[in-house]
C-alpha cells in the first residue's frame, strides 16, 4: 500500500512540472505570435532589400516573373515568387501582403518543430521546443520580412518530417520523392539537407547490406537530380553567376582546407556572422 501511494505522489509530482512546463511554454508561444502579428500590425516600410525585391514582384505580370533574371540584384526561390505574385494579384501590394508567407510561415514553423520533436526525436516534452523557436529572436526577425528566410524554415523540417515518415514506413519511396522534388524548387537549403540525408542513407544501405532498397535510392537520386538540374539551368545558375552575386559571396566562401591563419580567422569571421543574433550564449561558445 505504502509503495502504491508513493508512486500515486511521484506520478502527481510529475503531472504537476509537466503542467508547468506547459504553461511556461504556452506563454513563450503565445507571445512570440502575438509579437509577430504585431509587427505586421505596425506594418513597417520595407527596407532597401524588400523593395529591391519588390520591386521584380510588382513590376512583372505572373508569366514574365522568372523569364529573366531577377532586377535589383536580388534573388529568391521560384515558388517563393509566384507564391507572393499570386498574393498581390488577388489582395494587393502592400507591405503586410508581401510579408504574409513570412509571419504564416513562423507559425507553421513552430507546429513542425513541435511535430518533428514529438515524433522523430522522442522528445517527452516538446512543446518547449516550440517556445524556444518562438521566442528566438533570428525567427521573429524573419516573421516580419519581406524575405524567403522563414519559408526556408518550413521546408527543410519539411524534409526532415518526410525523411522520418519514410524511415519508419509512413509514407513510400514514391511520395518521398515527389516531395523532395518539389521542395527543392521551395528552398535553396533544403537542396543541402536533401543531399546530406540521401547521403547518409547510401552509406547505411551499403553498411548494413540492405541492398534490397538501393533500388529506389538510385530512381529517387535520379528523379531529384532531374529536379535539382532543372532548376538550376532554369533559376539558380542565372542568379549564381551574377556579376553582383559573384562580388557580393566573395567575402563569404567557406575555406574548408585552411592553409594559414587568415583562413582560420575567416572561419571564426564566417560562425560569428551566422551566430551574431543567437544571443550571449553562442557568443561564448566561439569565444566572443
Amino acid at each position: 500500500m505504502v509503495d502504491i501511494k508513493n508512486k500515486l505522489w511521484e506520478k502527481l509530482k510529475q503531472y504537476d512540472a509537466d503542467l508547468a512546463v506547459y504553461f511556461v511554454a504556452a506563454i513563450f508561444i503565445a507571445s512570440g505570435i502575438l509579437i509577430a502579428i504585431y509587427m505586421q500590425v505596425v506594418n513597417r516600410s520595407l527596407n532597401l532589400d524588400e523593395s529591391s525585391l519588390a520591386y521584380t514582384i510588382c513590376t512583372r505580370t505572373l508569366g514574365e516573373l522568372t523569364s529573366r533574371l531577377p532586377d535589383r540584384n536580388q534573388s529568391a526561390p521560384i515558388v517563393y515568387f509566384y507564391l507572393v505574385k499570386i498574393l498581390t494579384l488577388i489582395f494587393g501590394t502592400g507591405e503586410r501582403i508581401l510579408r504574409l508567407p513570412s509571419v504564416l510561415s513562423y507559425i507553421v514553423t513552430l507546429y513542425l518543430v513541435w511535430y518533428f520533436s514529438k515524433k522523430a526525436a522522442g522528445i517527452r516534452l516538446p512543446v518547449m521546443a516550440s517556445a524556444l523557436t518562438a521566442g528566438n529572436m533570428v525567427m521573429l526577425k524573419y516573421s516580419d520580412s519581406f524575405k524567403p528566410y522563414a519559408m526556408d524554415c518550413v521546408c527543410v523540417l519539411m524534409v526532415l518530417i518526410t525523411a522520418y515518415l519514410y524511415e519508419n514506413e509512413k509514407i513510400k519511396a514514391p511520395i518521398r520523392m515527389i516531395i523532395f522534388m518539389f521542395l527543392i524548387w521551395c528552398s535553396n537549403p533544403s537542396c543541402f539537407f536533401i543531399g546530406g540525408i540521401l547521403t547518409y542513407e547510401l552509406l547505411e544501405l551499403l553498411i548494413k547490406n540492405k541492398l534490397y532498397r538501393l533500388k529506389w535510392w538510385l530512381i529517387t537520386m535520379a528523379g531529384i537530380g532531374v529536379s535539382f538540374v532543372t532548376y538550376y539551368m532554369y533559376w539558380l545558375r542565372i542568379t549564381a553567376n551574377g556579376e553582383h552575386m559573384q562580388n557580393f559571396w566573395e567575402g563569404y566562401n567557406w575555406p574548408f582546407i585552411p592553409t594559414g591563419i587568415s583562413d582560420i580567422k575567416k572561419m571564426h569571421d564566417l560562425v560569428w556572422f551566422m551566430m551574431r543574433d543567437m544571443g550571449s550564449p553562442w557568443r561564448i561558445a566561439i569565444l566572443i
